[in-house]
């Protein structure tokens, strides 16, 4: 397996494209602390003090919306703080093993989600210049690799077998008459899909939500159909059964 195939297929690796920055001459009071603690950050002596910087400008640029909407002068001090950081911390085996680490300690989707946001970090910034030379002529960070992509096979669901489960487990349901097959089937398939923390970011998404809406279509007119069942008067009943399964 080609050592870049976790970081390309759990999560789309490349840098995003250059977006083009239109001067504003009237600046929030936020992007001048920006400013001065990135200049700040550029002075540190050591690798503790450029992550430590790192982290709190990340704080104050999430606090304020986002790097895309960031004013121009925040974009000048992030571009010149971000080449301080990648050139005082650079560790690739340190880091990867860190991330490497990160990912075989998930257990839950979230812990996946802020492992997708460090491996961001380090593929689309510390190492997007040379990072398939770098990671070839570390040992330690190929290795990191490896044992990630283990972690990672054995909590994310294959793309083919959620497919498989959506498709046989909405079968399932569209042929229940009661919602004692219903509850039967709803077992079934949160046992299959139990075992994973999430499915592989290669499956069709789209796919996936049209038969999981197809399924609650199908376990409503069962759920109605039982409840119209009981009226004591059912062909004067209207039922409307909202069952928060969307």
């Amino acid at each position: 397996m080609n050592r870049m195939f976790w970081l390309c297929a759990v999560w789309a690796c490349g840098s995003s494209p250059k977006r083009e920055v239109v001067p504003d001459m009237t600046e929030p009071a936020w992007a001048d602390e920006y400013a001065k603690r990135a200049e700040a950050g550029c002075g540190c002596a050591d690798a503790t003090c450029l992550e430590a910087a790192h982290t709190e400008l990340a704080a104050i640029m999430t606090k304020h919306g986002g790097f895309d909407d960031a004013p121009q002068g925040v974009h000048v001090a992030h571009g010149k703080f971000d080449t301080c950081w990648r050139d005082g911390t650079r560790d690739i085996g340190r880091d990867f093993e860190r991330l490497a680490q990160t990912i075989c300690s998930c257990t839950k989707s979230e812990c996946l989600r802020l492992a997708q946001i460090e491996q961001a970090s380090l593929v689309n910034g510390k190492y997007r210049d040379n990072l398939d030379a770098e990671l070839a002529a570390s040992p330690v960070a190929t290795a990191a690799v490896v044992r990630a992509n283990a972690c990672l096979a054995k909590v994310m669901m294959p793309a083919a077998l959620a497919v498989e489960v959506f498709t046989t487990s909405t079968h399932a349901m569209c042929a229940c008459k009661d919602m004692a097959c219903a509850a039967s089937v709803m077992k079934q398939r949160e046992a299959a899909l139990s075992k994973w923390i999430d499915m592989d970011p290669s499956v069709d998404r789209t796919s996936i939500a049209n038969l999981a809406s197809r399924w609650c279509d199908c376990m409503e007119r069962v759920a109605v159909a039982e409840i119209k069942g009981m009226s004591p008067v059912p062909t004067f009943t209207s039922v409307s059964v909202d069952l928060n399964c969307r």
